[in-house]
């Protein structure tokens, strides 16, 4: 399974993506750049569960979204 992340939101260019498990572990960490901004993330490598991916933008914003993998 893939995961698309969306675009950056207009004016920004740089951002990373945090992915952790509910213990704060870092699972993986990704760069997003240009104003696409979009990236795909394979998820066959995490077990079932449930995950938080964080966006962190360049102007400080931070959001965090609950990932939930059923196989």
């Amino acid at each position: 399974m893939m995961l698309t992340l969306d675009q950056l939101p207009e004016g920004l260019e740089y951002g990373n993506i945090i992915v952790s498990d509910l213990q704060g572990r870092t699972i993986e960490t990704m760069e997003i750049t240009g104003q696409s901004g979009k990236r795909e993330w394979g998820t066959s490598n995490l077990g079932q569960g449930i995950y938080l991916y964080q966006l962190r933008l360049s102007d400080g914003t931070t959001e965090t979204v609950k990932l939930t993998i059923i196989k």
